[in-house]
């Protein structure tokens, strides 16, 4: 059985039960979700053994989240109960946030399927200015290397890997931490550690792409390259500039595991 840090007392029977039962309610809705995005995938052009293959396919997925829908059912006023205990609690200074304790669930959960990682966490947040500060850190100008192509730092750059740490202390704080403690946990802090940035650094520029640009007379001609990382930033049919994170959440989310059971 996966290592908790978290449960209040581990003697406690009834106490770590319900604990489990919300991991699993919580892994069982992760697992839907795959579900339901293998279902939703229907990319390209499909031979009839394709489709046929398909549509077996889909018939066991959508059995299994009846499955998993049932499993819940049975233990939904446990989940419920003891969900509501832990946000519930709360203080003259601060209160349980309660995305934050499904959250700390769902990282648990990430234990038994790796895919977890992406989707544990539901808390929303605002990536605009986080998307700048991580692109103007590691930006890929020519005057931000040496001859030997290795990164050079500067004051400039110190302060805005500062402000990111502060950014994502506060995020991390948001998304993970149970800060009173109640019947079933102690107060978690999640606080990020040099390493955990180093990491978070070194992950956040996911490779490249090369642009090529096409005139109305459909020649080609290089247009340079497009860092990909793990906020991106897009434009959607109505011009409007958007940010998805999802692989940034991937992230924090396996580098806040560590916390939640290590």
């Amino acid at each position: 059985m996966l290592k908790i840090n978290f449960i209040l007392d581990d003697n406690n029977k009834e106490i770590t039960n319900a604990i489990f039962t919300c991991v699993g309610y919580e892994r069982n809705l992760m697992y839907i979700h795959l579900n339901n995005d293998s279902i939703a995938n229907k990319s390209g052009t499909r031979s009839d053994e394709e489709i046929k293959a398909a549509e077996s396919k889909k018939i066991k997925l959508e059995e299994d989240n009846r499955r998993l829908e049932e499993e819940n059912k049975a233990v939904e006023d446990v989940y419920k109960k003891t969900l509501s205990e832990i946000s519930s609690a709360s203080n003259e200074h601060a209160a349980n946030d309660y995305n934050a304790v499904r959250n700390v669930l769902r990282l648990v959960a990430c234990g038994d399927n790796k895919k977890f990682y992406r989707i544990a966490i539901i808390t929303d947040m605002l990536y605009g200015e986080m998307y700048d500060s991580f692109s103007a850190l590691h930006s890929c100008e020519g005057a931000d290397f040496d001859e030997n192509g290795i990164r050079i730092g500067d004051k400039q750059k110190t302060s805005t890997a500062k402000k990111i740490m502060e950014q994502v202390q506060a995020i991390t704080k948001k998304m993970f931490s149970i800060s009173i403690q109640n019947t079933y946990t102690k107060k978690i802090n999640v606080k990020f550690n040099k390493t955990d940035m180093g990491m978070l650094h070194e992950c956040f520029v996911r490779g490249v792409d090369v642009n090529i640009n096409k005139d109305s007379k459909g020649n080609t001609s290089f247009g340079g390259y497009t860092m990909k990382t793990a906020i991106a930033k897009y434009k959607d049919r109505e011009g409007n500039i958007r940010y998805e994170g999802k692989t940034f959440n991937e992230l924090l989310a396996k580098l806040a595991f560590q916390y939640i059971c290590g």
